[in-house]
């Protein structure tokens, strides 16, 4: 039998843009636009990680999303589940 074990990690959309707390949506767009050009799965860089970066270009970029990560650390609102990741 195999054993899986789940790791919980903090997700925090302003680290995965490499941004400061409470960059603005213009910040958010611009590290996004920049780091996208090297994660591209297209131009060689890890699908993985580049989704990672379009969740986090989404939680800050779209009015709701952000509003609810300020509110309730989660872009989803406070019915949203903890992110974890398979290892």
């Amino acid at each position: 039998m195999t054993e899986v074990e789940v790791k919980r990690e903090e997700y925090n959309p302003y680290a995965v843009l490499r941004l400061g707390q409470g960059a603005s949506t213009s910040e958010a767009k611009k590290a996004y636009h920049e780091l996208s050009k090297v994660h591209h799965p297209d131009r060689g860089g890890d699908p993985v990680g580049f989704d990672q970066l379009a969740k986090a270009y989404q939680a800050l970029t779209e009015e709701e999303a952000r509003k609810n990560w300020e509110l309730y650390g989660n872009p989803d609102g406070p019915q949203g589940y903890p992110v974890f990741s398979l290892i």
